[in-house]
């Protein structure tokens, strides 16, 4: 199983970007993950795991996000076209795209009244927290994940139990799944 889990966020609108802070976040966020997909292809076994780190953010199309938008979409297009280059070796490729979660590299730069604005966003206006995430990575990383080559984000919503979250997820990922044809899921 693989993981692409690392990644760098600092905002800064397009024309104010240094040639040093591009060239960081696609060494970190996308060859990073380039790096890990091309040892994989050789090193999985057939019937493993790769799930890659996405954002929600490639929907909002934030200002001062330009150049972590398009690490992350790299890493969208990586993933959708790496599950049909290792066809054939049941070896399934995911990305997870959360919402803004509780962690340093969310809340780092940002002010008390940018966070708050972020946490009233989802549905049931809290940040996400990284169980969140790790119930779906695990989902999908599991034996029931056998069958998904979709993006899946994940829950950015307050559940008071978290198995009723982790099988609603679960659900709602197996139900667009047999929806969809463009392999794109969004909660």
């Amino acid at each position: 199983m693989l993981v692409n889990n690392a990644g760098i966020l600092k905002t800064a609108p397009l024309a104010q970007t240094s040639d040093e802070l591009y060239a960081r976040h696609f060494a970190i966020n996308t060859q990073g993950v380039f790096n890990t997909l091309r040892e994989a292809a050789t090193r999985l076994n057939d019937g493993g795991r790769i799930i890659n780190l996405s954002s929600t953010t490639l929907a909002l199309n934030l200002p001062g996000y330009a150049i972590y938008n398009g690490t992350k979409a790299a890493v969208e297009a990586f993933t959708r076209v790496f599950a049909k280059e290792l066809r054939g070796r049941r070896i399934t490729v995911n990305a997870v795209a959360p919402g803004p979660v509780a962690t340093a590299l969310f809340l780092d730069n940002k002010t008390e009244e940018q966070i708050q604005t972020f946490a009233k966003m989802p549905p049931l206006e809290r940040l996400g927290e990284p169980d969140d995430i790790a119930g779906v990575v695990a989902f999908l990383a599991g034996k029931t994940g056998h069958g998904s080559m979709d993006r899946c984000c994940a829950p950015t919503v307050a559940w008071p139990d978290k198995a009723k979250a982790k099988m609603s997820t679960m659900s709602h990922c197996r139900h667009q799944r047999h929806r969809h044809s463009s392999h794109r899921l969004s909660p």
